[in-house]
């Protein structure tokens, strides 16, 4: 019976010893501080940890915590916070304007900056940061690496050579990588640096969202395929959802709908899709069943990353007003509409009526001085005194009628857009934009911004030097390199969800979302001119085209597609700095300083005369206005 005894209380201490043991290990898992949902969508600006929502205030401006109920709302900084993670007390992110990474308690308090330099993506595993950022080489090529830092600053170190941070948590890290026969998305033991690959993209195929939760890889897949008429162009695109374990065995695979995959959640072992069907203002959300890939439409949910929230207007109208002016400006937020009895209008940014800041005919040129929207005329112009020295570039707005003039800056600035209450520019090759009353200026990005035009919530511009076009959010986060030209940017014009731009190849098209790039003109030896600009009207591309075999210029008119096409002639002397324009379906150009207009198909080609133009605006003057002309083209000319 002794003996008995002694064995159950063997057995109760080791129960107990289990218990601790394992209760242990459960405590020393180091909190994440993200999850994969947040950091994989519109740059972490969002993350719901708690009773607390965190955000960035797109609208207003602004880094801001609400409760739940909306009862409690606190300014933490003024500071455009992305890739928000919480840990404990402890709130830690990157600054898209100020490059760097920062950390706060979460009143608000003990700011403190832990690293300088831009990062584009960040994870925070216990006391251990994990950032994606961009190295510039010896040879001026550019790499990405994941890299390391203790959360106090401290011991910055390289993990790895990556393009893309997908996750990490306490025991793993997931990411791409390619190295000589390695190529794909892997996942990386911490301890072991074992690897693992999880997927390798085949020929022709793209993964725009890759998502880590439980045991599970969830990845939406976009295939091109050649076209019929020419397998040189991708124009047939299909979307794929394949899951996968996190050992890289495929279990199924989903044939998902058409349009743009916007943003993929992962939430409380459901997915949810927010989609574009092609049409810039209309988004769908859908609940996908990972089972068996049925599709459920959504309405009248948000969703803040990692969680998702039904709402109703009685229930849910005061977080939906604390967050609607803020969060729900940028697509991590989204709110439809309701079918149900309780109807309320969609709570979502809408972007202003006056969206578009240039005309083609300003976006034509690569680089601009001079801009009419609204009344007033922005320009920049250089001043000297009375002996000619000590010369000045000076940015001013002044009415169109010589009043009011305004100096904005004391700077060299050019491409200007305007829309709404902002300016949008470029200053030494970097995107800027301040009030149209020159207040509020803030750096957007280091982008040389050739043909810059701002259309609803982006900046879209293109690098001649690099060959690039980038996308830029009207805030300033992150820009996206749409495509890579095989040679230099001649000229590029948005167009509905399309850019259109030409290089020394021929005239391309590309969705504005970096998809379907394919050529609709290729110069041949047949066609072997190069375009020179472009400007869209009523669906034709009109182009200044040089002929490389005599050196001569013409105007090239093409339908969209490529298929109809026509060189008209200039009448008069027409070099490279030729700029040409078209209003009220006139083709405007300058031949020998004089301003000469012809209609759409080349004809009735004639001067023109007591007229100045500036954008997508003709001045016509005679004896009753020509002081006032005159008076404003000496102010904008600088005498």
């Amino acid at each position: 019976m002794d003996s008995l005894k002694k064995i159950s209380s063997v057995v109760v201490i080791l129960i107990i010893f289990l218990s601790i043991a394992f209760y242990t290990s459960l405590n020393s898992l180091a909190e994440v501080g993200t999850n994969c949902s947040n950091s994989n969508n519109d740059l972490g600006k969002i993350l719901e940890k708690g009773d607390w929502i965190y955000y960035t205030d797109m609208r207003n401006g602004g880094f801001y915590k609400v409760s739940i109920d909306a009862k409690r709302k606190i300014k933490l900084s003024s500071d455009n916070a992305e890739y928000i993670n919480v840990c404990g007390n402890y709130i830690y992110y990157t600054d898209a304007h100020k490059n760097g990474i920062w950390s706060m308690s979460t009143n608000g308090k003990n700011k403190k900056k832990l690293l300088s330099g831009e990062v584009d993506n960040m994870i925070v595993v216990g006391n251990t940061i994990y950032y994606l950022r961009e190295v510039t080489e010896k040879d001026d090529d550019t790499t990405s690496y994941i890299f390391k830092v203790r959360t106090d600053g401290s011991k910055n170190t390289t993990v790895i050579k990556s393009d893309n941070l997908i996750y990490v948590d306490n025991d793993s890290l997931y990411c791409s990588y390619e190295n000589k026969n390695e190529y794909g998305y892997y996942k990386i033991n911490l301890k072991t640096n074992k690897k693992t690959k999880l997927y390798e993209p085949r020929e022709n195929e793209d993964i725009d969202h890759i998502l880590i939760d439980g045991n599970y890889t969830y990845m939406q897949v976009k295939t091109e395929k050649p076209s019929k008429q020419d397998s040189s162009i991708l124009d047939k695109t299909t979307n794929y959802l394949i899951i996968c374990d996190t050992n890289g065995k495929q279990i199924r695979k989903f044939k998902l709908p058409k349009g743009s995959i916007k943003n993929l959640w992962s939430i409380n072992k459901a997915l949810y899709i927010r989609l574009n069907k092609m049409n810039l203002d209309s988004y769908e959300y859908y609940n996908i069943n990972p089972s068996n890939g049925d599709l459920k439409k959504v309405i009248n949910i948000f969703i803040t990353g990692n969680k998702i929230h039904y709402c109703s207007i009685k229930k849910d109208k005061n977080i939906l007003k604390a967050i609607g002016l803020g969060v729900l400006y940028f697509d991590g937020l989204s709110i439809s509409n309701t079918d149900s009895i309780e109807k309320f209008k969609s709570v979502k940014y809408n972007s202003p009526k006056d969206s578009v800041g240039c005309s083609m005919n300003d976006s034509v040129n690569a680089q601009r001085y001079i801009l009419e929207k609204n009344g007033w005329i922005y320009f920049c112009t250089i001043t000297s005194n009375n002996n000619g020295s000590d010369s000045k570039p000076m940015f001013y707005k002044i009415k169109t009628d010589g009043t009011h003039k305004t100096l904005l800056e004391q700077a060299f600035a050019k491409n200007f857009n305007v829309a709404g209450d902002w300016i949008y520019y470029d200053l030494n090759n970097s995107i800027y934009k301040m009030k149209t009353d020159g207040s509020q200026k803030v750096k957007l990005a280091d982008y040389l911004s050739s043909f810059m035009q701002v259309v609803g919530d982006y900046i879209y511009c293109a690098d001649e030097y690099k060959d690039k076009i980038y996308k830029i959010r009207v805030d300033g986060a992150k820009s996206q390199v749409l495509t890579t030209s095989l040679s230099q940017i001649t000229g590029m014009a948005v167009y509905g969800n399309k850019i259109y731009f030409s290089n020394f190849d021929g005239i391309n098209e590309i969705s504005i979302d970096g998809t379907n790039k394919h050529f609709i003109s290729k110069r041949t030896e047949n066609e072997n001119y190069i375009s020179d600009g472009l400007i869209i009207n009523n669906n034709w591309i009109y182009s200044k085209v040089i002929n490389e075999k005599n050196s001569s210029y013409s105007m090239l008119k093409m339908s969209l597609d490529g298929k109809q096409k026509k060189l008209i002639d200039f009448i008069g002397g027409i070099t490279d700095k030729t700029n040409i324009a078209i209003i009220n379906d006139w083709i405007y150009y300058i031949s020998e300083n004089k301003i000469r207009k012809m209609d759409l198909n080349g004809s009735n080609n004639s001067l023109v005369l007591n007229t100045y133009l500036i954008s997508d605006h003709i001045h016509v003057f005679d004896k009753t206005n020509l002081d006032e002309a005159s008076s404003l083209l000496k102010q904008i000319n600088g005498q």
